[in-house]
């Protein structure tokens, strides 16, 4: 493949790499939350279920028209402890 371009994979990762940072600025507005889901020895790693929450909620915001920093702020602590909560009550 001789195409200049970049792979489509290359702009699904800094998609990804958006989503992943804008997920952990929600997370860091809620320490309770953070501690909580704090996993591997002593704490070191965040659990990815609490940051593939707070990513889809950030994307539901974005999707629907929020500045990233808009739906960064709009984010509740239900939504991260109860994430399918939201979906249901979005799609009734």
């Amino acid at each position: 493949m001789s195409d200049s371009r970049p792979s489509r994979g290359e702009r699904i990762e800094d998609v990804t790499q958006n989503a992943v940072r804008l997920a952990h600025r929600v997370v860091d507005r809620f320490p309770q939350v953070k501690r909580k889901h704090m996993v591997v020895a002593g704490g070191a790693a965040l659990s990815s279920a609490i940051i593939a929450a707070a990513a889809v909620a950030v994307a539901r915001r974005i999707n629907s028209g929020s500045s990233e920093d808009d739906a960064v702020n709009g984010v509740t602590e239900g939504e991260l402890e109860h994430p399918d909560s939201g979906a249901r009550s979005r799609n009734s």
